[in-house]
């Protein structure tokens, strides 16, 4: 028997809805074990005659591999769901792959876990305002434009509109403290770009270190970028 194929976008949507979880009911199941793919797809309606579920116009019409006919599985339940096809017909195979989808995108969205959601908004400033263009340079010299400037007050402030939410109270008091301080620092460090920082023509920038001329303020400027760079990378991207 030949090979199945599958189009890439059907998997990749397939995968993405499934939560790398079994859609069936009350399983827990991964679908890598040590890097190990173990899922498997299944059919909510069979792909040949004598098949679990066949269904002959699903072959004529060409729709038996689209992404609404197949549920992804652990081995041990697309064994079940399918010695038992009058227990798991399809009206019952969609709707547990229905409910499975719905409930992923509900853990996504943080809905119903304070702790979640309070990370889920915490990301999504940083990942609005891209703060990397100034913290992720190696040289804090390097002119930036007005608008990166702008990103980093911007951020500032939804940082502290989020901390009075009450989805914040759902971290720890040291993770409060830690973002408050964040927070602060991140109003500091404004009001030291708007004091210190030069334009050249290209934007806007920090003396460097090495100028002659260099004062302790615009120094300290250096370091507290450094730091908040160190910082960024932590609320950015770990969980």
């Amino acid at each position: 028997m030949a090979k199945r194929t599958y189009r890439r976008e059907v998997m990749e949507r397939l995968f993405a809805r499934s939560g790398n979880q079994c859609a069936f009911p009350g399983c827990t199941n991964k679908f890598y074990l040590d890097d190990v793919y173990v899922g498997q797809k299944c059919h909510v309606e069979a792909t040949s005659e004598g098949g679990p579920r066949y269904n002959v116009k699903r072959i004529e019409d060409g729709t038996v591999d689209d992404e609404s006919n197949l549920i992804l599985l652990c081995p041990i339940h697309h064994k079940v769901v399918d010695s038992r096809p009058e227990t798991f017909t399809p009206a019952v195979l969609k709707n547990i792959k229905n409910k499975h989808e719905t409930e992923v995108a509900r853990r996504m969205s943080g809905e119903g876990d304070e702790q979640g959601k309070f990370h889920i908004k915490l990301k999504r400033i940083f990942q609005k305002y891209h703060f990397e263009r100034i913290f992720s340079v190696q040289s804090f010299d390097v002119p930036f434009e007005e608008r990166d400037y702008l990103d980093v007050i911007h951020g500032y402030e939804e940082i502290k509109q989020l901390m009075d939410e009450p989805c914040a109270l759902s971290i720890s008091s040291e993770s409060q403290e830690e973002l408050i301080a964040y927070a602060n620092a991140l109003g500091s460090l404004i009001s030291h770009i708007d004091q210190y920082c030069r334009p050249n023509g290209y934007g806007w920038g920090i003396k460097k270190r090495e100028d002659a001329d260099i004062c302790e303020y615009v120094e300290i400027t250096h370091q507290m970028m450094e730091h908040l760079a160190c910082q960024y990378r932590k609320f950015r991207f770990e969980d």
